[in-house]
């Protein structure tokens, strides 16, 4: 099932941490025309891993919607 989901970052309550690394990541996803000009290549995916209950799910949702993307699972 794909859909484009409703949670931001500002959703999110801690995590501040991780939610500072994808605001990077939502940058470079919505601004693919500044890796070319660097010579660089846009990042392709993001892998989230840890124990469970730790809001994974929850920060690629966020990162879907801020960027634009589909999330599917």
């Amino acid at each position: 099932m794909t859909m484009t989901p409703e949670t931001s970052l500002k959703d999110i309550g801690g995590l501040a941490g991780p939610k500072r690394e994808l605001e990077g990541l939502i940058f470079a996803l919505k601004s693919p025309d500044l890796h070319f000009r660097w010579g660089t290549k846009p990042p392709r995916g993001v892998l989230l891993y840890g124990p469970a209950g730790t809001g994974k799910t929850l920060l690629s949702k966020a990162l879907a919607r801020e960027s634009g993307a589909v999330f599917s699972t």
